[in-house]
């Protein structure tokens, strides 16, 4: 495992279809290396991102994976971080969180929110719409800033936090933006 590791790593896919190939493989050899196979996910991403075919696999292994972050037994959560930071730059904060949404607190689906996914999300989103902040976490902002001034302590600390790493995510729109002249 540690030699197909530094093939992961280190080998010059020329060809996406390989390294699915390579994926599959390793997952049908042995599940329990599922760190290994993010590892070689997040290669995808970096190498060969925008083939349709890489779009697809990618994008069924997010939904797959994403949720499995919360869980206290995960033991691969670096190799996941790694994974999801890839796919966001691959994909754009718009398509990313299309799959993946935010659910945040206080919304219909709070109960399955993954505000985690926002500290690990500023790494990867760069070169996006810079609009897509304004017009999908800007209403979040505004919303869960209003609920943050709840009385409850522990309620207005979640929705400060979540605020504040909302907010955090701003720099990292701001780099490259792909809609900068369009946004001023």
């Amino acid at each position: 495992w540690e030699l197909l590791e530094r093939v992961v790593h280190t080998f010059p896919f020329k060809s996406t279809g390989k390294l699915v190939e390579l994926i599959q493989w390793i997952f049908a050899k042995d599940s329990t290396q599922l760190s290994l196979v993010l590892k070689a996910l997040g290669r995808l991403c970096e190498l060969e991102g925008h083939s349709e075919e890489t779009l697809t696999f990618v994008k069924d292994w997010i939904c797959l994976l994403a949720d499995c972050y919360t869980d206290p037994q995960v033991t691969f959560k670096a190799e996941l971080e790694y994974f999801l930071i890839s796919s966001i730059r691959l994909l754009g904060a718009r398509k990313f969180f299309s799959l993946l949404p935010l659910n945040l607190p206080g919304g219909e689906t709070s109960l399955n929110s993954r505000a985690w996914i926002l500290p690990i999300a500023k790494e990867g989103i760069q070169a996006t719409e810079l609009n897509y902040f304004f017009s999908d976490f800007l209403p979040s902002i505004e919303l869960l800033s209003a609920r943050a001034e709840s009385p409850n302590q522990t309620v207005s600390f979640v929705y400060s936090l979540v605020v504040n790493h909302l907010w955090d995510c701003l720099p990292s729109f701001c780099k490259d933006p792909v809609d900068f002249d369009s946004v001023l």
